[in-house]
């Protein structure tokens, strides 16, 4: 386990951030994370935690959905057997995620989960999504690969971080990475998952945030070169800490 932590300067206090790069272990399953995340949640609504958190893991394969989207899955999933049941090659679980659609997690893929007391740092809720694409769009720039926000004319469906990316069948945009960010009480949970070295035909069995025409990229396939996720990682906790630092 790699723990870092940085000072943040919030509207009134000053405090560190928890930061947990739990990659060394091998991949954790969303139970196991989504049962810590909620730990650390439980204690920052009851003020026993002041300090934000910042939780980066890899995934074994497994598909995952906001519960609530589960009870209609014909519109998500790509992939049918001849019964016209589910095809998937990784389990799909429900989460409690108030936000997103489906999505794929899997090894090479870093996701963050973040649990930030959002008064004790000054921050209103609609500052959050606009905060991760920065820290995202910052941290890919630092491995050369320029990448942006939705583009313009997209629905509110493709939030995240995107490339332009061109290939023999000309321009298109493919998105790098996606953010699911829930709310409660000013405490935030889940966060963000960005594709390193993502094998990405996982992605082909679903419509990635129940989009039918979007396509999936990752560092790899953009710079045909394999990155360590725990530099990834690194970066984007400095990334973090800046963005916050600057709010």
């Amino acid at each position: 386990e790699n723990k870092s932590r940085f000072i943040f300067m919030g509207a009134a206090m000053m405090h560190t951030l928890d930061a947990r790069i739990l990659l060394r272990d091998g991949p954790h399953d969303v139970q196991s994370i989504l049962k810590l995340q909620e730990a650390i949640y439980t204690d920052a609504l009851s003020d026993k935690r002041e300090n934000p958190c910042a939780l980066f893991v890899e995934h074994p394969h497994v598909y995952v959905c906001p519960e609530d989207k589960m009870l209609d899955l014909r519109t998500l999933v790509r992939s049918r057997k001849s019964d016209g049941s589910l095809n998937l090659p990784a389990p799909l679980i429900g989460v409690k995620r108030t936000s997103g659609s489906i999505t794929y997690h899997g090894p090479g893929q870093l996701v963050c989960y973040l649990v930030i007391n959002l008064a004790n740092e000054g921050f209103h809720p609609f500052m959050m999504s606009g905060l991760i694409d920065d820290v995202i769009i910052a941290a890919l720039s630092r491995f050369s690969i320029r990448a942006q926000k939705k583009p313009a004319g997209y629905p509110t469906e493709a939030s995240g971080v995107w490339v332009l990316h061109s290939d023999i069948h000309g321009d298109m945009y493919k998105k790098i990475a996606s953010r699911g960010i829930s709310i409660n009480r000013g405490v935030t949970r889940f966060g963000f998952a960005l594709n390193v070295n993502t094998d990405l035909s996982y992605f082909d069995y679903i419509y990635p945030c129940g989009l039918k025409d979007m396509r999936m990229t990752s560092m790899e396939q953009l710079s045909r070169t394999r990155f360590p996720v725990e530099d990834v990682a690194l970066c984007l906790v400095e990334e973090l800490r800046e963005a916050i630092q600057k709010k």
